[in-house]
């Protein structure tokens, strides 16, 4: 079985603890956890897409 380097926890981390957890794997899909159970994963592009849009949204106001 193989257990990937990083991996996100939805009860502990927030949106810049995954953004350095993205930086520093190098990989572009990061699993992720509830507890101990996979839920899925979520993709860099996805990620840094979101930001962008809500950096948009505040620069709009």
């Amino acid at each position: 079985m193989f257990t990937p380097a990083q991996m996100i926890h939805i009860e502990e981390d927030d949106m810049e603890s995954v953004a350095t957890k993205f930086q520093h794997s190098g990989t572009y899909n990061l699993v992720v956890l509830n507890g101990n159970k996979y839920v899925g994963f979520v993709s860099r592009a996805n990620v840094f897409s979101k930001y962008r849009e809500i950096l948009r949204s505040f620069s709009e106001e």
